[in-house]
């Protein structure tokens, strides 16, 4: 969030939460849905048997965060354009679900191989 880039860190934080939520449904073996929906990957996962503690209203808020990305779609986020609050509540609903990701047993641990 240095210089400012908040709307840079929501975006970014936004995006590492949808990876690792298709990341997720994946180690499944299953195809994610094809969407940048973090609600709709959140409970794809949870359909597959994964435990996360994302909670709704910070899925809902990383949506408006992705819908407002480009310049046409800027206000979507009820106050306008992302403030620091609004990067560190991003960065910090990131952080949770990666670290929940890095914590996933992965089949390739399991089977004791390298990727």
């Amino acid at each position: 969030m240095e210089r400012g880039k908040c709307r840079g860190t929501c975006f970014h934080s936004q995006q590492c939460v949808e990876n690792a939520l298709h990341a997720l449904v994946i180690e499944k073996g299953k195809r994610p849905a094809r969407t940048h929906d973090i609600i709709e990957l959140l409970n794809g996962a949870r359909a597959e048997g994964w435990t996360l503690s994302l909670a709704p209203d910070d899925a809902v808020f990383l949506n408006r965060v992705y819908r407002g990305r480009y310049p046409t779609e800027e206000g979507l986020l009820p106050h306008g354009a992302p403030t620091e609050a609004d990067a560190r509540r991003a960065l910090s609903a990131a952080e949770t679900q990666l670290s929940q990701v890095k914590g996933a047993p992965s089949k390739a641990r399991r089977d004791h191989r390298t990727i």
